[in-house]
């Protein structure tokens, strides 16, 4: 697109991110990210960073998943934490399974694919008897 003129527009990014996401594409998510936001001014939506959150996490790389999380300009919804859960779900990391949980829950309680995760995750960590619903 850049070479014929054609300038690329905030969903065009969304499909890049995502096939570099489904490629395991690391270095050149983050350099599409990266040209996104300094070469082409666009502000990244919740669905760009839901992206980069996915590469992050399914490359194994679930601390600077987290880090991302923290610097992004909007604030994480249910489908971002539960995102970076289903990455520790693929790599076997039930350390952060109670703090992603929370913020799951406080956001989307009752949503039967979030309590499905949470539940698998708890069972693949040997955590079956973790107190996460409320009351």
């Amino acid at each position: 697109m850049c070479s014929e003129g054609l300038k690329p527009d905030d969903v065009i990014f969304i499909a890049v991110l995502s096939a570099c996401t489904h490629g395991g594409l690391l270095d050149e998510g983050k350099r599409v990210f990266d040209q996104m936001v300094h070469n082409f001014d666009i502000r990244p939506r919740i669905e760009h960073y839901g992206c980069m959150v996915d590469l992050l996490g399914r490359t194994g790389k679930l601390e600077e998943a987290i880090r991302f999380v923290e610097s992004m300009h909007l604030q994480p919804n249910a489908v971002i934490w539960a995102t970076l859960l289903s990455a520790c779900k693929i790599h076997g990391n039930g350390e952060l399974l109670e703090s992603l949980t929370k913020k799951i829950l406080d956001q989307e309680p009752t949503n039967p694919g979030y309590l499905t995760l949470i539940t698998n995750l708890s069972s693949s960590v040997g955590r079956w008897n973790m107190h996460w619903r409320s009351a």
